[in-house]
């Protein structure tokens, strides 16, 4: 079966579902007296404008959040969808779908990092070597030069908000599949990782392992 993580960056898709949502402007609302978790433009409920405001956040940072500082605090805390104590991650969007789809019931706090992926890092692939199944991988790397390389089949990006980073993402987070059938494609050999998350099915973030062999 072939691996079939959607050609997207991560959710950006979303973005098509809920309009007014500028790239890097702020995407907040006024704030409700009680938190709920997922609900992060404050309007009392947890749906998929949440889960494209943290979309957004992964790729263009935090100029999509609040400028009032104490809402932005409460926003950071809402996205902790999975309750692993680090908010505004993968895992966290997908526990988010998972809870707009019906598919999950209330998070059960669990340590961040439970499983492991090992990835292998050889030349220009990025190799996935575990039947873990996951649901979204999340990158984000800078090239000496600022250039944007490459990359087959995963969608590209130069972030206009936060200058020459390159942000790679790829999976709808909707469906799973084993990691071992992965692969990333014409990865830039001289390229620098910022950043590198993996979600599993449920919505918990993974560990990866590099092993670079270049």
């Amino acid at each position: 079966m072939s691996f079939r993580f959607r050609m997207v960056i991560l959710v950006a898709a979303l973005s098509m579902l809920a309009l007014g949502l500028s790239s890097c402007g702020d995407d907040s609302v006024s704030p409700v007296d009680e938190l709920t978790l997922g609900d992060v433009d404050g309007d009392g409920l947890a749906s998929i404008a949440d889960a494209v405001i943290m979309t957004n956040y992964k790729l263009y940072g935090e100029g999509v959040l609040s400028p009032d500082p104490q809402f932005r605090a409460r926003q950071v805390r809402a996205a902790d969808c999975n309750l692993d104590g680090i908010p505004l991650t993968i895992a966290d969007i997908k526990y988010l779908m998972l809870n707009i789809t019906g598919s999950n019931s209330s998070p059960i706090p669990v340590a961040p990092y439970a499983d492991t992926v090992v990835v292998v890092r050889d030349g220009s692939t990025l190799t996935f070597e575990d039947e873990l199944s996951l649901a979204g991988v999340y990158l984000k790397i800078v090239t000496p030069d600022g250039g944007i390389p490459k990359l087959v089949p995963y969608a590209k990006l130069q972030n206009d908000c936060t200058g020459d980073t390159l942000i790679v993402g790829s999976g709808d987070l909707t469906t799973c599949s084993p990691a071992s059938e992965l692969r990333i494609k014409d990865f830039p050999s001289d390229a620098e990782i910022l950043e590198f998350e993996l979600s599993d099915c449920k919505g918990y973030l993974v560990y990866p392992q590099m092993i670079d062999s270049r």
